[in-house]
Order: C-alpha cells, then structure tokens, then sequence
C-alpha cells in the first residue's frame, strides 16, 4: 500500500493537486472519456456548476486542460487534457496496475 500511497503522492506533486479534489476528479474524467463538453463533464462530476467551472478555470491556468471551440457552432467548447498530462497520466496508471498485478500475485501466493 506504501507503494500506491507515493504513487498518488507523486501525481499530487506533479499535478499540485489533491488526489480527489474537484480539479482533480475532472482531469481523471477527460482523462477516461476524452474531449467533452462542460456540461457533459459536470453532469458526470454532479458538483454545483459554481464549483465545477471554478475548478476548470484552475486547471486550465495549471495548463493541464485546454479548450476548443466546436467546427460547426464556435459558441459551444469542448474541454480536453494536454498531451504532458496525459502522458503523466498513462505512467501513473501503468504504475499503479503493476502494483496491483504484483498484489494480486502476493495474495495468491499466500
């Protein structure tokens, strides 16, 4: 667990995010789901709008989220992770399914 724990830790780092926070449960969807809609994203999010568009404005100064306007109606934008966080993102992720795989190993071999 001391292992995932300083995984977290070092995205927190990275990232100066907390794990869980609003900024950083919508970077963990557009992560999943890729480019979305605001209202899309705080539907899944289900925080107040006050709260969700604060922490997307954080996130886009952080420089981790950015914005397009759509091609067929400019009034409308989708949100998106940029590429250095995703590629974080991937190698957090492919940390933390070795140490699950190396758990799940432990466990069976007990």
């Amino acid at each position: 667990m001391l292992e995932l724990n300083n995984i977290v830790r070092d995205v927190e780092r990275k990232f100066k995010l907390k794990c869980f926070s609003p900024e950083y449960e919508i970077l963990v969807i557009l992560y999943e789901f890729g480019s979305m809609q605001p209202g899309d994203v705080l539907r899944m999010h289900q925080s107040a709008s006050s709260t969700f568009y604060s922490a997307l404005k954080r996130l886009q100064d952080k420089g981790l989220v950015r914005s397009e306007r759509e091609a067929g109606d400019r009034r409308l934008a989708r949100y998106s992770i940029t590429d250095p966080a995703r590629e974080l993102l991937n190698t957090k992720r492919d940390m933390i399914q070795a140490w699950a795989q190396q758990r799940a190993a432990s466990e069976a071999a007990t």
